[in-house]
């Protein structure tokens, strides 16, 4: 056990509508950042900033007895006496180490402990993105359990997430429980989302709750998003030196006020950040490409009573990409060139009001608009082309917590109903290329979180959506359950039905190189939705002690496709370049099963590993192109992939990470142009692993409680990376598999209010 020093600087008097008090929570090893504050069975809360700081809006109704939670402390309830005299010293005590106990939205849209949720979601927040130098979404992402990120683009370097093992567009991403990133943002925004936009990011694997719509099939990711922290701010460069003196640099910052009173705070983020082309094998042609862009985010909440809050967020991202060769003139002028000028500009705002303790509503509204100016050729071609994107989203939530037969068994309900509208319009006149479509989708839901007994709680949703390409709406049932079999082991179930509409995603809006021309993708007029079933479960076991834990979780898996969707070759144009149709093919299966272990002694000793095993195939084989054997494996899957990251909090401030990715074997298609490919083929890759050290000191300053930072390190220290890349401009873009980078150095300070 270990002692958790609340410390109140607290004004006299009664408490009325407007008391507010300001404190600070600290433990031994120092304050206690972003531990949530509340006052017991009211509406008022807040969060504490990086240095354990709060201010707290009593409500009058009721005794101010102030409830504090934080992951690693048990939940600490004390009453403060009345009336309220000043400079009073609180002692409270908490488990030293506890699993679980981090407070997850993305299950229910409503704060919960991962204990007790029946959809297991895992979480990475800010120290652990700094970890494992996680400078971007796709970093941080690569570490967590039965999730990938790929490279798709030997040329622009598009990526997508694969969640187990399914493609990008079989999960959902989005920020703060909004739709606010579309299909066209979704080619590069894992790479261009910084971690300085990012609080935390939130998991779920499998199709979990209703409240996300139809397509979260393999998971969903939420990232919650930087957040007000008054008086907090940091600022930090980030440099990276790859092979042959090519670098990369970023610089960010953060700074966050408030009013006295807390009813009123915001916070503004953002990152500029430049990357240098990088030529893998000296024919000319770039592997990484060059990069220039940024980020600008911010964030207000304004309290307008003890009971209701308005928050708005906004964010703009902007970068320049331009790969292939001749970087230094006009696209037009070069060999082979892929440039892209994207500018994505989104926000949304909710009002949320909580009734009492038992009810609460939302009401939220969101937009987001892409425009991108592309160009895609070979040999001067007159590859010019346009992209736009608007989408608009609204809803309304409603919870209501009650009890069924025993008054110690609570019943929330969850209800609300949303509407989207979706443009795109991508077009490249010279190759016939159009793309325009708008999807109007709305769908309405109830959802019912049941702790049935004290050892099992039920979570079961039914979602009636609605798809504007999709004839009739659609019932969509999902159910989770939670059996507490022990206080060191649960049993988790769920089953969940998804549907993928007829129309273009993503990778669909990607153009490629490929035997000596661009290989484009149309979708089948006949195109029929994609339907699913999963089924999920996961058997966790922790054990905890007060100065240590470990535990491990085992998670089998199962999906099932109906009418799959699938590419394949059709008949040449005669112009020089490939079409590939999305059509249906036939039923598909995935199955396996993720192996998670954790442990942490002291907090000196920290350790994360994930390992997937799995298979995919599509019942029948499919004949990817005319050159190519069928298969029946899904393409760029492994059948085994993990990661693991060991942490050592040593003395005086020094830490060290040691990250480690693991890509198994898989099947890639090469299709024939350049000089060491004359045919198309199907080929398997071999095994990857990408080992990331990094070493950090951090001091503070005497005279104030400002830290400074400063880390060093190497990425892909083993080299682990392709090296059969094509050559010239007739090559196969889409060849690329493995690590993203290969063998780096990098080095960075942080200055300011630091975690």
């Amino acid at each position: 056990m270990r002692r958790l020093l609340f410390f109140l600087l607290l004004c006299p008097g009664w408490v009325t509508a407007q008391d507010t008090i300001r404190g600070v929570v600290t433990s031994n090893l120092g304050p206690v950042a972003y531990a949530a504050v509340g006052q017991f069975n009211t509406s008022a809360g807040t969060v504490c900033d990086g240095n354990g700081r709060f201010e707290l809006v009593l409500s009058p109704e009721t005794p101010p007895t102030i409830k504090i939670s934080c992951l690693g402390f048990a939940d600490t309830i004390y009453r403060l006496g009345l009336p309220i005299t000043r400079d009073l010293w609180l002692f409270i005590r908490s488990a030293a180490i506890e699993f679980g106990a981090e407070v997850v939205v993305s299950a229910h849209r409503t704060g919960r402990r991962q204990l007790d949720n029946p959809v297991p979601v895992n979480v990475i927040d800010r120290r652990g993105l700094a970890a494992v130098h996680a400078l971007n979404l796709s970093a941080g992402l690569n570490y967590q359990p039965g999730l990938r990120v790929e490279t798709d683009c030997q040329t622009c370097n598009y990526s997508q997430l694969r969640i187990n093992g399914l493609s990008g567009s079989h999960s959902r991403i989005l920020v703060n429980g909004r739709p606010m990133l579309s299909d066209i943002a979704g080619l590069y925004v894992l790479e261009q989302f910084p971690e300085a936009l990012i609080e935390r990011i939130e998991v779920v694997r499998g199709g979990g709750s209703v409240l996300y719509g139809p397509g979260a099939i393999a998971g969903t990711v939420n990232i919650i998003s930087r957040s007000a922290h008054p008086g907090d701010w940091n600022a930090g460069l980030d440099h990276t030196l790859l092979p042959g003196g090519s670098s990369a640099s970023q610089l960010k910052g953060y700074t966050s006020l408030g009013t006295a009173t807390g009813k009123l705070s915001g916070m503004i983020t953002g990152n500029l950040r430049n990357q240098e082309a990088w030529d893998a094998n000296g024919d000319g042609y770039s592997e990484i490409p060059k990069m220039q862009g940024g980020a600008l985010a911010s964030a207000g909440q304004y309290k307008i009573g003890p009971a209701t809050s308005l928050e708005g967020r906004a964010f703009y991202i902007g970068e320049y990409r331009r790969g292939g060769d001749m970087l230094d003139v006009p696209a037009i002028e070069a060999t082979q060139s892929e440039e892209r000028t994207q500018h994505i500009l989104a926000s949304d705002i909710s009002l949320q009001h909580k009734f009492n303790e038992r009810q609460s509503a939302a009401v939220f509204a969101a937009a987001q608009q892409t425009r991108r100016t592309h160009y895609t050729g070979i040999d001067h071609a007159d590859g010019y082309g346009s992209t736009y994107n608007f989408t608009i989203y609204g809803g309304m939530q409603y919870h209501l917590r009650t009890h069924l037969f025993s008054a110690a068994r609570p019943l929330m309900f969850t209800m609300g109903s949303e509407l989207q509208q979706d443009e795109i319009k991508d077009e490249i006149p010279a190759y016939a290329y159009r793309i325009a479509q708008e999807n109007k989708t709305a769908g309405v839901f109830v959802q019912s979180d049941w702790e049935v007994f004290s050892f099992l709680t039920l979570l079961t949703g039914l979602r009636l959506q609605y798809h504007s390409n999709i004839f009739g709406a659609r019932w969509l049932p999902r159910l989770a359950a939670l059996i507490k079999m022990h206080k060191t082991t649960q049993l988790r179930f769920g089953y969940a039905t998804g549907i993928r509409p007829p129309q273009a995603f993503d990778t669909d809006l990607h153009i490629a190189f490929a035997g000596g021309g661009v290989s484009l993708v149309a979708i089948q007029p006949q195109l029929r939705a994609e339907t699913s079933q999963s089924l999920n479960a996961s058997l966790d076991f922790n054990k905890v002690a007060s100065n240590h834990l470990w535990g491990v979780t085992l998670s089998p898996f199962y999906t099932a496709l109906a009418d799959a969707f699938v590419l394949v070759e059709v008949t040449d144009a005669g112009d020089g370049n490939r079409r590939f149709e999305k059509t249906n093919g036939d039923d598909a299966r995935v199955w396996g099963i993720t192996f998670e272990g954790r442990a942490n002694f002291r907090r000196i000793v920290e350790l994360d590993a994930g390992f997937t095993l799995q298979e995919s195939r599509y019942a029948k084989a499919v004949k990817w192109v005319d050159g190519a054997a069928p298969g029946r494996r899904f393409l760029r899957t492994p059948n085994s992939y993990g990661f693991a990251n060991l942490r050592f909090n040593m003395r005086r401030q020094w830490q060290l990470s040691i990250a480690a990715l693991h890509t198994g074997k898989m099947e890639v298609l090469h299709l024939a142009g350049a000089p060491e490919q004359n045919v198309d083929a199907l080929k398997e890759t071999p095994i990857f692993t990408d080992v990331t050290l990094k070493l950090s000191k951090t001091l503070r300053f005497v005279t104030s409680n400002l830290k400074w930072r400063l880390y060093v390190g190497v990425g892909n220290l083993l080299d682990s990376y392709q090296n059969d890349f094509d050559t010239t401009r007739y090559r196969d873009s889409n060849y690329i598999y493995g690590p993203s980078r290969p063998r780096h150095f990098f080095a960075g300070l942080l200055l300011g209010v630091l975690d």
